[in-house]
């Protein structure tokens, strides 16, 4: 009994060591087939032409079609597959052996080959060619690709021998073991239901990731044949071109790509490889001989000659003057083919192994053959939302949700994370399409452009602007796709005279049709179909919304659970994230806002135009320190009216620079008036870069009126204290340490013990150091605010005084007199600071309006300011600081530089709204108080607060 069980012993441990070895012999295997002979037979394709090339360049399509490797498939198709390469390598070597031979047994070395004779031609075809007078390089290119292929063949064949007959002694090993006793087969099931339950642990613990990496696998492959489209826009690479729009206008669709995909993919996979062949084909001297280079006919259909070879040269002539698109487009093409044959191989050989379990009896078929890993598993939309009932709906929900116990992983979080971000993108893709169509317009200026500029402002100014974008994304997108396609049409390698159009070049340019005369049109087709992503994105959301209000309607008995799902979930870690970066945003986006309008104002040439956004500027600042409420409940129609005035200007400078519209403003206007305006002929690049900042201040001005001005708003409203009755809920000393904490006694207590206690881990240091720098956070704003509220108008006076002393004028008295009252009377603080606003700001505009160029001809130039006048007294004489120009002398003159001309005023402005700030975040802070602790600290003012 002792000896069975030690026999048993060592068959076991000669299993385990056989598979073992197998597993080490098919990861080498795999290295060789997947890397080392692709990249040979890349190598014998492209450093030479002839046919034995073409034959390892279609070897090389073929090999992906081969299959996962496994014993049945190295069996049968990798061996075929090998010993076909080792023939046809050994076959040459054998050639080149026996031609080299008779050419050196008929001395001297190759004279019976005349040079350009026709055998010659013949046998460089087949890859035979005279060696002398050849260098290393030479030799290397022509001789040894195939004896690397043959290297690489026989050790491909030798690893797969061992692999065969080691996988079958394991079979005979592993069936006498089990003839022998049922005690390895009880292992082998503990083992294997072992393994079982970590696959199935596995599996229920990435159920998310598993679906992320399909969406990146249908990512990729949408991204791979949109590249191969754009790379080189000419007939043969329309095909996936029009695959391409396609795929994304299914995908819009919320169309589920199946069967039918799967089948389409295979046969643009078919086209990829003839397109390839061909291609390669074309680079033989005959093809270009009977196809010349550089004819519209190759140049429409995408036939680049990146070689070119002459009989008299021995040497291949590699083409360095092309663009280089025609050298990328076929690593993309050859890119996209392995990537499509990857995906489709994989899809055919699960499908088989679905039919391989159903021959078996496998109790779970029907269940696999439902599964997305058993068919094909590019499924775009995942979410249940489309066409599940709302009870399915929750059910399915909670596998995308990170809110379980079970998921508390950063691997969970980070998933979830990143499915939110990209949720919130899809919630709120109407804002990108609008964006896009602001990009769009300004990028390519152009009649056809022009609409989704009008578009996009439209859109804008409508009250529910989503809704409406949502309802018009099938209109745009459409439009959009037209415009796609005209671009790519257009993108041809052909000049505009080849065209023989019957109206004028720049005319065309106008309309939006722009011939790029051979150049490479692959950044503007890039940017258009990035713009484009947008708009799809958009018509999804919008199909998956009128989907989800048909399910909703037909089930109303699941609204409750999904609402119960959603306000769950709302205490998770990534939804405070969420919460916090919105607050955060929401509080700091207004002073964005005005940085960019007072941005607008100051820009290098003074035109009426931003001389208007300045007036914006100071109405705004001015309105916040007369009355807080006033401002307050105006600021929505300050921002609409900043909106609208924004979008009348862009659409009029992207009108002004079309010819006919020019011309015609030109014979009506003097040019100083339209340039005083701000209209001016700009070239594209000139004009995309002017219209680029009034377009992002459209944008910052339309996030905060549509999506933080709410919030905004309820931060900054200040509640009443006169309903505050009763004796207080806690003393002076707990309702300062709470303003400097913002924590109650009891909780900086527990903070404090907290602060005290060892951390055991890494993560307890990380949150300490975020507590205690939390806490110097908020004692450091309390005592700053404190400080700017009690010493900024001391700054205040001094930023007067000193802009007085480094700009010494007429006006600047003014400064000095109020500063001079500010310094006795510190009660007319709030007067002072108004009165001071109001004259800097009179100071700016004229300042401003004395730069424009009509000023500068109906005034300047005349000397209308200018006063030569005879002194009175007629000792004094003219040293030189006695100014004759009475603008001069009440501090107005020309600059090229209006930003730090006028730098020190718009730096008194906002010290002087800063004041006010300090001012009014004290009270908004003491009057939060007075609520929560029901004491009347306004009143009272207490010094410490």
């Amino acid at each position: 009994m002792l000896a069975v069980l030690n026999i048993k012993r060592i068959q076991i441990l000669i299993i385990q060591n056989i598979k073992r070895l197998n597993k080490m012999s098919l990861s080498i295997l795999s290295g060789f087939i997947n890397f080392l002979l692709p990249l040979a037979l890349l190598t014998g394709a492209i450093f030479r032409f002839s046919i034995v090339s073409v034959l390892y360049g279609f070897l090389l399509l073929v090999l992906p079609w081969l299959g996962p490797l496994t014993e049945s498939t190295i069996r049968v198709r990798y061996r075929l597959f090998i010993i076909i390469i080792f023939l046809v390598s050994l076959l040459m070597i054998i050639a080149q052996i026996s031609f080299q031979s008779v050419l050196l047994a008929n001395k001297p070395y190759g004279h019976t080959l005349k040079t350009c004779s026709e055998i010659v031609q013949i046998l460089r075809l087949f890859g035979l060619e005279r060696l002398d007078n050849s260098n290393a390089i030479r030799i290397l290119r022509l001789i040894f690709p195939d004896i690397i292929i043959f290297a690489i063949s026989i050790v491909c064949l030798t690893i797969s021998r061992r692999i065969l007959i080691s996988a079958q002694r394991n079979r005979t090993t592993t069936n006498e073991t089990l003839l022998l006793s049922s005690t390895t087969t009880a292992t082998s099931s503990t083992s294997t239901t072992t393994s079982s339950k970590q696959k199935q642990s596995l599996g229920t613990k990435w159920p998310r990731l598993l679906s992320v990496l399909q969406r990146i696998r249908l990512f990729i492959q949408f991204i791979l044949v949109g590249f191969a489209a754009i790379i080189y826009p000419s007939i043969f690479n329309s095909v996936y071109f029009l695959f391409f729009l396609s795929l994304a206008t299914l995908w819009a669709c919320s169309i589920k790509f199946g069967r039918k995909y799967a089948i389409f993919r295979g046969l643009l996979l078919i086209y990829a490889g003839v397109h390839l062949l061909v291609y390669y084909l074309y680079q033989f001297g005959f093809f270009q001989e009977i196809f010349p280079q550089k004819t519209l006919w190759t140049n429409i259909t995408g036939f680049t000659a990146l070689v070119t070879s002459n009989c008299s040269t021995n040497e291949p002539h590699l083409q360095y003057d092309l663009p280089w698109s025609d050298y990328v487009n076929p690593a993309v093409v050859l890119l996209l083919y392995f990537y499509y044959a990857f995906e489709t191989s994989r899809t055919i050989f699960k499908r088989r192994l679905v039919i391989s379990e159903y021959h078996s009896h496998s109790p779970d078929f029907e269940e696999q053959r439902r599964s997305p890993i058993a068919t094909e598993a590019v499924v775009v939309d995942n979410s249940p939302s489309n066409d599940a009932p709302p009870l399915q709906h929750h059910r399915l929900s909670r596998t995308w949700s990170a809110e379980h116990h079970d998921d508390q992983t950063w691997q969970g979080r980070m998933i979830y994370i990143i499915i939110s971000i990209l949720r919130v993108l899809e919630k709120q893709s109407y804002l990108l399409s609008l964006i896009a169509m602001l990009a769009w317009s300004i990028t390519y200026h152009s009649l056809l452009t022009l609409v989704f500029l009008l578009w996009a402002c439209f859109i804008w100014i409508l009250p529910r602007s989503r809704v409406w974008c949502l309802r018009l994304s099938p209109f745009f997108t459409f439009y959009g796709t037209g415009l796609l396609i005209l671009q790519y049409l257009s993108g041809f390698k052909i000049s505009y005279q080849q065209l023989n159009f019957g109206l004028n070049q720049s005319f065309m340019e106008q309309i939006g049709i722009r011939i790029n005369e051979f150049q490479p049109a692959f950044i503007p087709l890039l940017v258009k179909s990035f713009y484009m992503v947008f708009f799809w994105l958009t018509l999804r959301q919008f199909i998956s919304e009128i989907r989800n209000s048909r399910t909703l309607s037909e089930h109303d008995t699941g609204q409750g659970q999904i609402r119960l799902s959603s306000e769950s979930s709302t205490r998770s870690y990534p939804r405070r994230l969420g919460r916090w970066i919105v607050n955060i945003m929401t509080k700091y986006w207004i002073f964005i806002s005005c940085g960019m309008l007072l941005l607008m104002s100051i820009q290098q040439t003074v035109v009426a135009y931003r001389i208007i956004y300045m007036m914006f500027y100071l109405f705004f600042i001015l309105s916040f320190q007369i009355s807080f409420g006033f401002w307050r409940r105006t600021t929505a129609v300050f921002h609409l009216v900043i909106i609208v005035y924004s979008m009348i200007v862009l659409i009029v400078i992207y009108i002004y620079q079309f010819k006919a519209v020019y011309d015609w403003l030109q014979n009506r206007i003097d040019k100083v008036w339209l340039l005083s305006v701000g209209l001016e002929d700009l070239g594209t690049d000139a004009l995309a870069v002017k219209l680029l900042t009034p377009s992002t201040f459209l944008v910052v001005n339309i996030l905060q009126l549509y999506y933080f001005h709410s919030g905004w708003m309820a931060m900054i409203t200040i509640k009443s204290d006169k309903n505050i009755q009763g004796p207080a809920t806690a003393t002076l000393q707990d309702i300062h340490k709470y303003a400097k904490e913002n924590v109650k006694n009891s909780e900086y207590r527990q903070s404090e013990s907290i602060l005290k206690t060892k951390a055991t881990n890494w993560q307890e240091s990380l949150y300490k150091l975020y507590f205690r720098l939390n806490r110097i956070y908020k004692k450091v704003t309390y005592y700053a605010w404190r400080f700017a509220e009690i010493h900024m108008y001391k700054f205040v006076l001094f930023a007067m005084i000193l802009v007085a002393t480094l700009n010494v004028s007429a006006f600047n008295v003014v400064l000095i007199i109020l500063a001079t009252i500010g310094l006795a009377l510190f009660r007319l603080r709030p007067l002072i600071n108004l009165l001071t606003l109001i004259a800097t700001g009179l100071y700016i505009v004229v300042s401003m309006g004395y730069q424009l160029e009509v000023v500068k001809q109906e005034f300047i130039q005349k000397d209308v300011f200018i006063h030569n006048c005879t002194p009175s007294f007629l000792n004094i004489t003219d040293n030189g600081y006695l100014p004759n120009d009475t603008a001069k002398w009440f501090g107005f003159e020309l600059t090229p530089r209006i930003d730090r001309y006028i730098g020190l005023y718009i730096f008194l402005t906002l010290v002087l709204t800063f004041d006010a700030i300090s001012r009014y975040r004290q009270r908004h802070r003491r009057m939060e108080l007075s609520h929560k602790f029901n004491v009347h600290l306004i009143e009272n003012k207490y010094s410490i607060l």
